[in-house]
């Protein structure tokens, strides 16, 4: 647990350009399936698709990194302008279903991402940005948000219980009216329904 992790100019710098053509080739084919999400990445990288491709693998090999507590993860992606959740667990009506990666191995698992925006709804209910199928969790449960633009905190994510019934905890914590700062490997649990949260950055000098 601790800070977010970071991709610098320097992430994998030791691929050859030949190493990293067949990523970015694979990154390219997959993002035109969601044109907002590659348009505003091409903007926040300055059309650099190595850097763009770096930080989709990273983003993809979230399940590696969960501990032994849960097989689920919620995942704040923050660029440049642009803001995202992805995730293993199921969608809701705003979510929108992210295919695997064409490649012969590992086999990516299959995710799911949040339309680009800056606050994220959770909860039992469909029209959440997050849907969570637990019985004790509430309908519009708890809410995820991304610090001011061009602030201190822009690549900060916090996270608000909604009056929920059964609460909502942080490490076991559980929050009442504040507005907490998460930190990546942090232990959510909404209800009974526990989730790694991993938050994942890029500073201006990559994307």
């Amino acid at each position: 647990m601790g800070s977010s992790l970071k991709l610098g100019p320097d992430t994998g710098s030791s691929m050859t350009s030949a190493a990293t053509r067949p990523l970015v080739q694979q990154t390219r084919a997959f993002l035109t399936h969601y044109p907002d999400l590659y348009r505003a990445l091409l903007a926040d990288c300055e059309f650099d698709l190595r850097a763009i491709a770096l930080l989709m693998k990273a983003l993809l090999s979230a399940e590696s990194r969960l501990n032994s507590r849960t097989q689920f993860y919620l995942q704040a992606v923050s660029t440049r302008e642009t803001a995202f959740l992805m995730t293993n667990l199921p969608p809701g009506e705003g979510a929108e279903p992210l295919e695997p990666l064409e490649q012969p191995e590992p086999e990516v698992p299959r995710v799911y991402c949040t339309r680009l925006g800056r606050q994220w709804r959770l909860g039992r209910g469909r029209a959440n940005a997050i849907a969570l199928t637990s019985r004790l969790v509430s309908r519009h449960h708890a809410t995820i948000e991304r610090g001011r633009a061009h602030a201190e905190d822009a690549n900060v994510f916090y996270l608000t219980d909604q009056d929920s019934h059964n609460g909502t905890f942080v490490n076991y914590r559980r929050l009442h009216s504040e507005r907490l700062a998460l930190k990546n490997g942090d232990l959510l649990c909404f209800g009974r329904q526990e989730v790694q949260f991993f938050v994942l950055t890029s500073p201006q000098s990559a994307c």
